[in-house]
């Protein structure tokens, strides 16, 4: 579940916990309840107007100013938002959602200091919730505090509950900007383990760990990820590209010039087709077609191709 899919879910329940306490006059009741069906229906300002008519008769009414404040929060009134969020933090202080949402609202506003203040102090309250860690991890890693994300994200993982699989694949992305392909293939793993049904687009993943045991030099590994990846996402140029250099370490010559030619089907503008191709078709002895091809790229765009025209091509 994506993180703002969560922060309407989580609101939701706000909501229905209130329905289900006693005191609270009936009209209040549906000005909250008239407030959230616009909500649902994405009228944000008519929500606002509901949920005000319900603050005029109930001014201490800790959901009604978590609901505008949500609202102005999507309104990008960021500071009515922020006085709708204060007041109700001041109203429950030991309810981590209006801490939550005020941390929302300082990441939007890039005072990530405060954001990662408030969200640090829902934790405080409720340290089993892996939501709360993920919208840390986010505002760690705007803060360029990338191991106190990742950690948060480790966190969630070992908690078993929400964002599991897109903690490892975040963790894994980490991992390869820190140049640690080992300990990014580890957790690309731990994501398929744990959602072995994965599906579609996300099928990617498959690609993404084969990019990483191709630079690692297990050829066979890569191999192997690579043709699951592309199985499921047959136009993804740059599979059949790793796939091509794959098939070459491994001396598959003709496998990799199929690849090849795939690739240039897919995108016949892109030079690295050709460029890939070039070099095999030397190594083939096939000279001519070679150049032709590393010519191709190099009117493409491709600098690096000009300097194997003048090692193989200009004598």
């Amino acid at each position: 579940m994506r993180l703002e899919k969560w922060i309407s879910k989580i609101l939701m329940m706000i909501v229905l916990s209130y329905y289900c306490l006693s005191g609270h006059s009936q009209v209040v009741n549906e000005y909250l309840r008239n407030g959230w069906k616009y909500y649902e229906s994405k009228d944000f300002k008519k929500a606002i107007q509901e949920f005000t008519k319900g603050i005029d008769i109930d001014a201490t009414n800790y959901h009604l100013y978590m609901s505008r404040g949500k609202c102005k929060l999507i309104e990008h009134d960021y500071l009515g938002a922020r006085y709708d969020l204060n007041k109700a933090i001041s109203i429950d202080p030991n309810n981590p959602y209006g801490y939550v949402e005020r941390a929302r609202c300082n990441y939007f506003e890039k005072k990530f200091d405060a954001a990662l203040k408030d969200i640090s102090k829902a934790i405080d309250l409720d340290n089993t919730n892996s939501e709360f860690y993920y919208l840390r991890s986010a505002i760690k890693k705007e803060n360029e505090d990338t191991i106190g994300s990742i950690n948060d994200l480790i966190k969630i993982t070992e908690l078993g509950k929400e964002f599991v699989y897109d903690s490892y694949v975040l963790i894994a992305g980490e991992k390869t900007k820190l140049n640690d392909y080992k300990e990014a293939i580890y957790y690309y793993t731990k994501a398929i383990e744990y959602s072995p049904e994965v599906s579609g687009e996300d099928m990617s993943i498959y690609i993404t760990r084969g990019q990483l045991k191709f630079r690692l030099k297990d050829y066979y590994g890569a191999l192997s990820d690579l043709n699951i990846g592309i199985k499921y996402l047959p136009n993804e140029f740059d599979a059949y590209i790793i796939r091509s250099q794959i098939n070459y370490m491994l001396k598959k010559f003709d496998e990799a010039i199929l690849d090849c030619n795939t690739a240039i089907k897919l995108d016949a503008k892109n030079p690295e087709g050709y460029f890939e191709r070039g070099l095999i078709k030397i190594v083939l002895r096939d000279k001519e077609g070679g150049c032709v091809d590393l010519s191709k790229a190099g009117e493409l765009g491709s600098k690096k191709a000009y300097d194997y025209i003048v090692e193989f091509c200009n004598n």
